[in-house]
């Protein structure tokens, strides 16, 4: 058994569970978090959402990847986003996103 003073103290995150965010809850905050800074002002693709995601995520995940980033938004039904998709054809097309309306602070 070890000592009370050895153990590790996590900060309760998730609704009084002990221990750190899970992955996916965290990538999912970090867009809300960006959401709410006004990121999404402009048409951003999944390349720069990623870029922006990634940029404080801990170093032993793997990083979130652009081509994730669609089933991210989708699954945030709280922000309200402006999705469109543009290309050529199906090989070439872009997906991209904004705030739509007025952002939630």
């Amino acid at each position: 058994m070890t000592k009370p003073h050895m153990r590790k103290n996590w900060k309760n995150q998730r609704d009084g569970k002990p221990g750190p965010l899970k992955k996916k809850e965290w990538y999912a905050q970090r867009i809300r978090d960006i959401y709410n800074e006004g990121f999404f002002d402009d048409w951003k693709n999944s390349e720069q959402v990623a870029f922006e995601v990634n940029k404080y995520y801990p170093k032993h995940w793997t990083p979130l990847a652009k081509y994730a980033v669609h089933s991210y938004i989708k699954r945030l039904t709280d922000l309200k986003m402006s999705h469109r998709i543009h290309g050529k054809n199906a090989a070439s097309q872009v997906s991209e996103w904004r705030a739509a309306g007025e952002r939630r602070g």
